[in-house]
């Protein structure tokens, strides 16, 4: 039985994370609950209309064109929409930005040390799983795949770099930290805001190996972004993170 017993909202959550955390200046959004299905509604509209015009490119020029911007186009709907429905929603704040400089130490130092306990949790968590994700039909990483069968093996590099340690972080970022978890935190308490948002990014990336690995991963973003209170924080650890595990496939 935990000691902390506050009937706060969400407390039995609050006893170790809210602590840790100890929530910054991160302005929250408190919008009604349909409001925020709306907003997952917005996202999954944005990432259609991006899929549309990968396809429309596909059609008009190639399918290596189409390869070569297919994640960007998806992740530029999405982004689109973010923006579209926060203009919409008086509460929404504009994105933070803290001091630059704790920003880059504090996410610095965390891709790092948040590397290798993914990586330690992952190992656990991944043991005779790498086989489910084809069985399931998930294929998380259809387009690395697809980017090897359409490019040489230069440009395939390139570009799965491009897309995982540039636009993935930025874009993610600001729909799962900016937009998911503010919400959250406007209608939870920060450990039970963290789980939601954690879960949903994981579950996002369609894969029953890396769900446990993302959803650290999540939690460790959200981490970042309250200590800062800049999105760039999590922008960092999340690139810095991916990086990493470019390298180490490399």
């Amino acid at each position: 039985m935990l000691a902390h017993t506050s009937r706060q909202p969400g407390s039995w959550l609050t006893f170790n994370v809210g602590q840790i955390m100890k929530s910054s200046s991160i302005a929250t959004i408190d919008v009604p609950f349909l409001a925020m299905l709306s907003y997952l509604l917005y996202i999954a509209l944005g990432m259609a209309v991006g899929i549309g015009a990968l396809i429309a490119a596909g059609r008009l020029f190639d399918l290596q064109f189409a390869f070569l911007i297919g994640n960007t186009l998806i992740y530029a709907g999405a982004i689109f929409a973010h923006f579209r429905f926060a203009a919409g929603t008086p509460s929404w704040p504009k994105l933070e930005q803290g001091e630059i400089i704790k920003t880059i130490a504090w996410a610095s130092v965390t891709i790092f040390l948040g590397y290798f306990a993914i990586i330690i949790i992952g190992s656990a968590w991944q043991q005779d799983l790498q086989g489910l994700d084809d069985a399931l039909h998930l294929r998380p990483e259809v387009h690395l795949r697809s980017a090897m069968r359409h490019f040489d093996k230069a440009t395939a590099l390139t570009l799965i770099g491009i897309d995982g340690c540039i636009v993935a972080p930025i874009a993610e970022e600001i729909l799962f930290r900016s937009g998911v978890y503010r919400m959250l935190k406007g209608r939870f308490a920060i450990g039970t805001a963290v789980a939601i948002s954690a879960a949903i990014f994981s579950l996002s990336h369609r894969s029953v190996s890396a769900s446990v690995p993302l959803f650290v991963m999540g939690s460790i973003c959200c981490w970042i972004y309250e200590k800062t209170g800049d999105i760039r924080g999590s922008i960092i650890f999340h690139a810095g993170y991916n990086a990493l595990v470019y390298a180490a496939a490399l």
